[in-house]
């Protein structure tokens, strides 16, 4: 009887030590108080002696017998494997939280948790700093290495050559796409998100859908202005003349504020692009409740003229930036099969606007597009909240969550840069794809005649056999393909040229020449520094 007796006290010491070990034991090694309003539980380490907290015979208290040192002895043990296990239990847990990116601790905040091993942290909150360390682009508008389009009121606007001397931020720039195709509207037309033809290039399934086809057939309905739609040799001609005095407008606007930048930098301005502190336009951020679709396109917007500035920051002695307008597709200038495509069908009124132009000392100029990957994603344990997995030191995401900039080119992006370069009369482009903690990838890419040919084609089709007879388009409205965009057939078929315009769409982003990764891209310092503004 006194055996048993003793093993059930042992039995009932055991469960007293161990249980708020296991029950109030929290992430990094921390206590967490009970539900009750008594003090935490002290987690002890396994070589403490558990009856001195207890306030019990221990094993080197003189008082006790013998055999209670025995038992005192194997209780030792069984406690020294039960903090053991618990550790182990905690660091396991602790381990499964870092790949899945959310946090162990009931009720988690915005408060950022830890990543030990790479200094990275994930930050939660419900209302998404879009402007985050961002400038605007009328401060960009002031480096000296950007070449800024003047005011629209100062510009003179005729034709449409003269549209690429319209800044992207007026309301004209958004007046002038009206019955235009853009590259906005331009993977619509193609039929690139239609299901099949999704497949093939194994697009997303966010991306896939028939609405955008249909948005595209509604807004080319539209009446164009009529100055761009007008031909002919006399309205080329004043194209041309008002071309030229607009750029004269750009070197004199671009010489005053080289004039303003000196001055400033004489006054003790050290940083005249943004950093001094000087009056700013309120930009307008996001509400609370709004979805992850509605922050991406914020955050794309409001951080493009800081991609631009690092980019500016990077770029070599003989290079710069150069704003552009509304750059449209001049047909007359047009050559071989690119003419050929042109005239054999009807075409809208097509124009592109790159967010940058870069120019060589020696004339050569590139097309820039931006792709700034949002950093924000849906925080699965709370309802309309959001999370960042913040890096460290511009290194890699150590986590699922962590959005890194692109590692090539994507195949939705590569119509539009291809657009861009045909309608600006370029020979190569650039993509700048920027994230928001792991840095920039630079991709350079080159023009392809033959693959623009087969743009113009398709977006011939589109326009005669949908857009002029009034009727929407089906769903898939091109020929189908097999699973890997190839098609069987007579070579000229529509349905054998559409597959080479899927396969080679994919091989133009799988080519896409990776010219430089900048790891950790100039920012803004001292603003907007926190992911949330709650």
């Amino acid at each position: 009887h006194d055996g048993c007796l003793m093993r059930l006290v042992a039995f009932l010491v055991f469960v007293l030590v161990t249980w708020p070990v296991s029950q109030c034991s929290a992430p990094g090694g921390r206590t967490r108080p009970r539900r009750r309003r008594r003090p935490p539980s002290r987690a002890m380490p396994p070589s403490s002696n558990a009856f001195a907290a207890l306030g019990a015979p221990s094993d080197n208290d003189e008082t006790g017998s013998d055999e209670d040192g025995k038992l005192a002895s194997a209780l030792q043990g069984s406690l020294d494997l039960g903090f053991s296990r618990a550790s182990d239990g905690a660091s396991a847990q602790r381990g499964a939280s870092a790949k899945l990116g959310t946090s162990t601790k009931r009720g988690a905040s915005a408060a950022p948790r830890k990543n030990a091993d790479s200094g990275s942290e994930l930050v939660r909150g419900r209302v998404p700093n879009v402007h985050w360390r961002a400038i605007s682009l009328d401060e960009l508008r002031e480096h000296p290495r950007f070449r800024s389009l003047p005011p629209v009121a100062d510009v003179h606007i005729g034709g449409p050559r003269t549209y690429a001397y319209v800044r992207q931020d007026t309301a004209l720039w958004s007046e002038l796409h009206a019955g235009a195709l853009t590259s906005r509207h331009l993977l619509g037309v193609l039929g690139l998100c239609e299901p099949r033809a999704a497949g093939a290039l194994g697009l997303p399934g966010g991306m896939v859908g028939h609405h955008q086809a249909l948005y595209a057939y509604e807004d080319l309905r539209e009446e164009a202005p009529a100055a761009t739609t007008a031909s002919g040799p006399l309205a080329a001609a004043e194209d041309a003349s008002l071309a030229t005095l607009n750029e004269e407008v750009v070197d004199a606007f671009n010489s005053a504020m080289a004039r303003t930048r000196q001055q400033r930098m004489g006054d003790g301005d050290a940083d005249c692009c943004g950093e001094s502190g000087r009056a700013r336009r309120r930009r307008p951020g996001l509400g609370s409740g709004c979805s992850i679709s509605a922050v991406r396109c914020a955050w794309g917007s409001a951080q493009e003229a800081s991609t631009l500035r690092s980019l500016a920051e990077s770029l070599e002695q003989d290079e710069c930036l150069a704003e552009a307008g509304l750059s449209m597709l001049d047909v007359s200038q047009l050559h071989g099969a690119l003419r050929a495509c042109a005239r054999a069908r009807p075409l809208p009124p097509i124009g592109a606007s790159p967010d940058a132009l870069l120019v060589r000392a020696d004339g050569e100029r590139e097309t820039v597009e931006v792709k700034n990957v949002c950093p924000f994603v849906s925080d699965r344990k709370r309802a309309g909240a959001f999370c960042v997995w913040r890096g460290a030191n511009g290194g890699e995401p150590t986590s699922s969550l962590g959005r890194g900039p692109h590692a090539q080119l994507l195949a939705t992006h590569v119509p539009q840069v291809q657009l861009e370069m045909l309608c600006a009369g370029c020979r190569s482009g650039r993509l700048v794809s920027s994230s928001a903690c792991f840095g920039v990838n630079e991709f350079r890419v080159e023009r392809d005649d033959e693959y623009l040919a087969l743009i113009l084609h398709f977006i011939g089709i589109f326009y005669e056999r949908f857009v002029m007879r009034g009727t929407p388009p089906p769903e898939d409205f091109f020929p189908s393909t097999d699973g890997d965009g190839s098609a069987e057939g007579d070579a000229n078929s529509e349905r054998a040229l559409y597959g080479r315009l899927l396969s080679r769409t994919a091989e133009i982003a799988r080519g896409a020449q990776l010219v430089r990764h900048i790891a950790e891209p100039w920012r803004v310092a001292g603003r907007d520094e926190a992911f949330f503004v709650s």
